[in-house]
């Protein structure tokens, strides 16, 4: 099948699955690593949501969270492999070409050390980040949810949704389920609008990397509190 353009790949691998899908009261952007310390907070929200009767769905582009879903039955849409398709199509395409073009010019000025091992690595990964870029647009415009949350805020895939929720002014929820340090890594990390903190430890650390108070809603944690 050829395509004319990226809009075009995703507008046909995705109309029909988000067809349906109207008056979300929340649109999940899910990545874990591992179940037991991203995921099982977020099953107890959704069991929740269930009980309330809330209209959501979840959104993951990685295989491991897909997999965990899947086995425990729950329903979720995942772009993984619509990520590998348009990253491979950028190669060839003149986005893709400038990208590359950049990143030969730049890096080279940077130096960083070994930096000719870490070319195509930056390429791939710049090219994923694009191409999830492009994807939560559509998906976002074309449901246009009342809020959405991400599991892992300073992901690729939370980043990617949150920036365009910003600017369809959606408000944007990242739930932190683990426990954090105030390393500076974390100064720049969690970009919502509004940062789901497990207590009072994490909203002071909050507060120590220099993240406004009206911006933390201290929760409890759903990985521990039923």
């Amino acid at each position: 099948i050829k395509y004319h353009n990226i809009d075009d790949i995703i507008m046909k691998k995705l109309n029909d699955k988000l067809l349906n899908i109207k008056n979300l009261d929340c649109l999940f952007f899910l990545t874990a690593s591992r179940e037991d310390t991203f995921l099982k907070p977020v099953y107890s929200i959704l069991n929740e949501l269930d009980l309330q009767k809330r209209n959501y769905k979840i959104i993951t582009s990685d295989v491991t969270t897909g997999i965990n879903l899947s086995n425990k039955n729950i329903s979720h849409l995942d772009i993984f492999e619509l990520v590998q398709i348009i990253s491979k199509h950028l190669e060839s395409d003149q986005i893709g070409k400038n990208i590359k073009n950049i990143i030969y010019e730049k890096l080279p000025q940077v130096k960083p050390l070994g930096y000719k091992t870490i070319e195509s690595f930056l390429i791939k990964e710049t090219l994923r980040s694009f191409a999830l870029l492009k994807i939560c647009k559509y998906i976002i415009e074309k449901i246009n949810p009342a809020s959405i949350l991400v599991s892992d805020d300073g992901e690729m895939l939370g980043n990617s949704a949150i920036s365009i929720s910003k600017k369809n002014k959606i408000t944007s929820y990242a739930l932190i389920t683990n426990l954090m340090n105030n390393a500076p890594i974390f100064t720049d990390w969690f970009h919502a609008d509004k940062i789901l903190t497990y207590g009072y430890h994490g909203k002071k650390l909050l507060n120590r990397l220099n993240y406004d108070s009206d911006r933390i809603i201290v929760t409890g944690n759903p990985r521990n509190d039923n």
